[in-house]
């Protein structure tokens, strides 16, 4: 027998494109799945238009927050309410490809060394046009050290019920932290195979919140540099994120930058030299 994935969809003044979110979940290959919708206090049509699906499918959750609660708690409250043996969350203005869970189910049945499965994605516009394909422009064994893993994946319950949850005061990068901290512990392999639509528009959050979104992540990545450090990852590979997130922060503030150089150099004997060679 199939076993069930918990799909949690997020939603908050999702109208314009949660139809088309809904559905290509209901159009999935993969039909042994529960899909739980939390509604963060919506202000447009987003309510009818979640009831009009819950009311003909019983696989449908409706979840209704009382306050504005933002992306990770409604993450975990959503989670709270999961059955399902394997879990995945996505957007109200995203879409999956029809043989998405499937393809993931089938990656994590096939390794039970891997924690989590993560899966390539277009980029399409308002219109749902093609814009480009998401790429990962660094290797898979460094990428999270630089920028989140993308959109389209599927994590098992165990790893979840271990890891715990999303951080409600790390919004905007509660899903970073969140892969951060189970690739410490558990497994992530990526996949090259196109599975999901990921849609760029004014309203999103990447795009509304750009200089937020920025922001969190430089912080996130300066305060976790310790733990970095603590990781036991090669040399070369901690003095190049080290100088990524150094140029990225002071990159206005050269009196400062020049600061840091010195203090990073006082911990790591070997920086200098790997500074003047590839600078």
């Amino acid at each position: 027998m199939e076993k069930l994935v918990s799909i949690v969809l997020p939603v908050y003044n999702g109208e314009k494109y949660l139809s088309q979110a809904i559905e290509s979940v209901l159009n999935q290959t993969y039909q042994n799945f529960e899909l739980i919708i939390v509604n963060d206090c919506s202000t447009d049509s987003s309510e009818k238009i979640i009831l009009k699906y819950s009311s003909k499918d019983e696989r449908i959750v409706y979840v209704e927050n009382n306050e504005n609660l933002k992306l990770p708690a409604s993450l975990n409250k959503g989670f709270a309410r999961a059955r399902g043996e394997y879990y995945t969350w996505t957007s109200d203005d995203n879409v999956y490809h029809t043989d998405a869970i499937e393809k993931m189910v089938e990656y994590l049945e096939a390794d039970s060394d891997v924690g989590m499965i993560s899966c390539g994605m277009n980029l399409i516009d308002e219109e749902s046009t093609f814009v480009n394909i998401w790429e990962q422009h660094r290797s898979k064994s460094d990428l999270l050290l630089y920028n989140n893993i993308g959109a389209c994946f599927l994590y098992r319950a165990s790893v979840a019920k271990d890891i715990g949850k999303y951080r409600t005061d790390l919004f905007l990068v509660e899903d970073y932290d969140y892969w951060l901290r189970l690739s410490r512990k558990y497994r992530i392999d990526y996949c090259d195979c196109i599975l999901y639509d990921y849609r760029y528009h004014k309203h999103s959050l990447t795009l509304s919140k750009k200089k937020e979104v920025l922001f969190a992540l430089e912080r996130y990545q300066w305060d976790n540099l310790k733990l970095y450090e603590a990781s036991h990852i090669p040399e070369d590979e901690l003095f190049r994120f080290y100088d990524y997130i150094r140029r990225w922060k002071y990159r206005d503030k050269g009196l400062q930058r020049r600061g840091m150089i010195i203090w990073f150099a006082l911990k790591h004997k070997n920086y200098i030299s790997w500074y003047i060679k590839n600078r």
